[in-house]
C-alpha cells in the first residue's frame, strides 16, 4: 500500500511539473524576415520577455518565414545568420587532416547581442514581421 502511496504522489509531482502553474498565455507568433529587402534564407530568431518571468522562445527562418509559441508580454527580438568564409581553421587532427570551415554573422549586432527589435505578444497581436539592413 505504501509504495502505491508513493507513486500517486510521484505521479502528481510529475504531472504538475508538466502541466505547469498557469502561467502567462502563450501564443503562435509568425511572421517575415528580411535583410536589405530579401527573404532571409536561414537563420534563428528568439523572442526574449522583458520582463524576465519565463524563458526565451525560439524557432527556425526558412525563406524569410517562422513561426514559434511565445509568451504573452513585452518581447525583446534577436536574430541570427551565418555564412561560410571559404576558409578554413587547422584541423585538431593533425596536418593533412581537412580543416573546419569558418562562418561569419550576416546580422549585425543591433539585431542579436544589442538587438533594438520589440514585439509586444497578446491575443490580437501575433504576426511580427523584420525587415533588417545590413548597414
Amino acid at each position: 500500500m505504501f509504495r502505491f502511496s508513493g507513486l500517486l504522489v510521484f505521479s502528481g509531482f510529475i504531472l504538475t511539473g508538466l502541466l505547469g502553474c498557469g502561467g502567462a498565455a502563450s501564443y503562435q507568433v509568425e511572421g517575415v524576415v528580411t535583410l536589405d529587402n530579401t527573404a532571409l534564407a536561414e537563420g534563428d530568431i528568439m523572442f526574449i520577455p522583458v520582463d524576465k518571468k519565463s524563458g526565451p522562445e525560439g524557432g527556425k527562418i526558412k525563406e524569410g518565414k517562422y513561426s514559434l509559441k511565445a509568451p504573452a508580454g513585452d518581447m525583446r527580438v534577436e536574430v541570427r545568420a551565418v555564412r561560410a568564409t571559404g576558409k578554413t581553421t587547422p584541423s585538431a587532427a593533425g596536418p593533412g587532416a581537412p580543416g573546419d570551415p569558418v562562418y561569419e554573422s550576416i546580422i549585425p549586432e543591433r539585431y542579436n547581442t544589442n538587438s533594438e527589435l520589440k514585439a509586444s505578444v497578446g491575443s490580437g497581436k501575433t504576426k511580427f514581421d523584420f525587415a533588417l539592413k545590413s548597414k
